[in-house]
């Protein structure tokens, strides 16, 4: 099976994705669907979903990221690009990363799921790190930010994955044929898959021209390890 579909069948399985009967563009929001986006963009939602709605919906919480862009950037100093949002609040690398990856595998796990793309991109980070994971050791993924036509207030992050070392962080069409960019907050609003590859034969152009449209500033926040972290269990949710 294509290393895509591994990861989309892995998401599947995961509290990111939405219960029996419910979606690709079937989302009334009802709390029973399972999952939900905190902020939806209204340019790319045809599946109509959004926030939790109606009968239960109070019991779903929105999910913040505890560690975020911040606290990365202080510590791991990688590029530049969009506003800090977060205030750093651990001493060491290491800290900030089992604390960024135990919130995401927490979430993954767990029975319903209700976030903005930080925290799709966290939950899907660890998912694709830890235990149960379609990928093979040391492969890597890192976490992405992009900044819409130089709209710092309005950033989207993203998960890359097996992105070439030697290839431009900020150009994707560098990343090569193997890369693959894991999204699963555009694809619940556009009815997609959530794994599509970056380039080649199989380059997923409707996402890619949306990710690299004319003004879009793309850039790298931190980066991880598959099965490089032995305590991360993330068992199957669904």
């Amino acid at each position: 099976m294509p290393l895509n579909d591994q990861i989309n069948q892995r998401i599947s399985r995961s509290a990111l994705a939405p219960n029996q009967g419910f979606g690709p563009l079937n989302f009334p929001n009802t709390a029973a669907q399972g999952v939900f986006v905190a902020n939806a963009w209204p340019e790319i939602n045809a599946s109509g979903i959004g926030r939790p709605t109606g009968s239960g919906s109070l019991a779903v919480e929105e999910a913040k990221v505890q560690f975020g862009l911040a606290d990365f950037r202080r510590l791991a100093s990688p590029p530049t690009g969009v506003g800090a949002r977060y205030q750093p609040n651990q001493n060491t690398l290491e800290d900030v990363t089992a604390g960024y990856l135990e919130w995401g595998a927490n979430r993954a796990k767990g029975t319903a799921f209700y976030s903005y793309c930080e925290g799709f991109t966290c939950a899907t980070v660890a998912m694709l790190v830890g235990r149960n994971t379609p990928l093979p050791k040391n492969t890597p993924v890192e976490w992405f930010g992009m900044t819409p036509n130089g709209v710092t207030a309005r950033g989207h992050a993203i998960t890359v994955v097996n992105r070439d070392p030697g290839s431009n962080a900020a150009d994707p069409s560098t990343w090569g044929v193997d890369c693959l960019i894991v999204d699963q907050w555009h694809a619940l609003q556009t009815g997609g898959d959530a794994a599509v590859y970056a380039n080649g034969p199989s380059r997923d152009d409707v996402f890619m021209n949306w990710l690299t449209a004319t003004g879009n500033e793309i850039f790298r926040v931190a980066g991880f390890a598959a099965l490089t972290y032995p305590s991360l269990n993330v068992p199957y949710a669904k």
